[in-house]
């Protein structure tokens, strides 16, 4: 069964990291209440006990409404809660079922044309340099905003996103939402509000829609 057409509500994704763990985020970010976030929870080597661990310290706390779950995993059944989200890492030819919604990563128009069926959102990346990713051609807003005109699914701008003016750009290129690891952490946190003032606007959230 192909998960339910639910488009997501939140407008920020941010991304665990090897110092950055769900827990110390949820404390950060759930003041900022203005804007919805999601919260994906990501090992960098895929490592199921860790991802596990994760799961398991965000099941231990009532996190706040405007904060979503997202599991970065190639589980078919991860063994979540039913109001959590899935993020399937891009595998060519794959096909994903299952009821929760998910969202998948793409690099490129073509990875659209494949990922894109069936998934609630997918994640675009790089749109800027980024430390994560250092041999990666960023895509810059012109071929970024090229491959967002060719769906209409939402589509999240990754890579390098870790200031207001680069969501800034990346809205304008037409992105639904931002996505990163950087703009997380507590080093950012000034920026991150930045970022929720801005994306609260009327005008910014009426032109997602």
């Amino acid at each position: 069964m192909m998960p339910p057409p639910t488009r997501p509500g939140f407008r920020i994704i941010l991304i665990t990291s090897e110092v950055e763990g769900p827990l110390s985020i949820v404390d950060r970010i759930s003041a900022l209440d203005d804007v919805r976030f999601g919260l994906m929870l990501r090992d960098s080597e895929r490592s199921l006990p860790r991802l596990r661990s994760m799961i398991d310290q965000l099941l231990t706390v009532e996190l706040p409404a405007h904060i979503t779950p997202i599991v970065n995993t190639t589980e078919a059944d991860p063994g979540i809660p039913t109001d959590w989200w899935v993020h399937r890492p891009f595998l060519p030819g794959a096909t994903f079922e299952g009821a929760l919604p998910y969202g998948t990563s793409i690099h490129s128009h073509s990875d659209l044309e494949t990922a894109g069926s069936g998934a609630s959102y997918v994640t675009l990346s790089p749109l800027f340099p980024t430390p994560s990713k250092p041999g990666g051609d960023p895509l810059g807003s012109q071929q970024f905003g090229e491959i967002v005109a060719q769906t209409k699914i939402p589509v999240f701008a990754l890579g390098g996103i870790d200031r207001l003016e680069r969501v800034i750009a990346a809205r304008e290129a037409g992105a639904f939402g931002v996505a990163g690891i950087r703009l997380g952490t507590g080093d950012n946190l000034s920026r991150l509000k930045d970022v929720v003032t801005y994306l609260s606007e009327p005008e910014v959230v009426e032109g997602a829609r």
